[in-house]
């Protein structure tokens, strides 16, 4: 899934924030980190909390 598809209201209502996070995907997607205490957020995390459960 491309990022486009995962975030068109973002994109449409905020391009700048946009363009932040398609930056940060690739620089994750083409980048090694090492470090040990660092973990990633599952796509299903991801979604998850841009659900409607974050809404308070």
């Amino acid at each position: 899934m491309s990022n486009a598809e995962r975030f068109p209201h973002l994109k449409a209502n905020d391009p700048e924030v946009y363009q932040l996070i398609q930056e940060q995907c690739e620089l994750e997607s083409t980048t090694l980190k090492m470090i040990a205490s660092e973990s990633y957020a599952t796509y299903e995390v991801m979604e998850a909390c841009g659900s409607p459960f974050t809404n308070k």
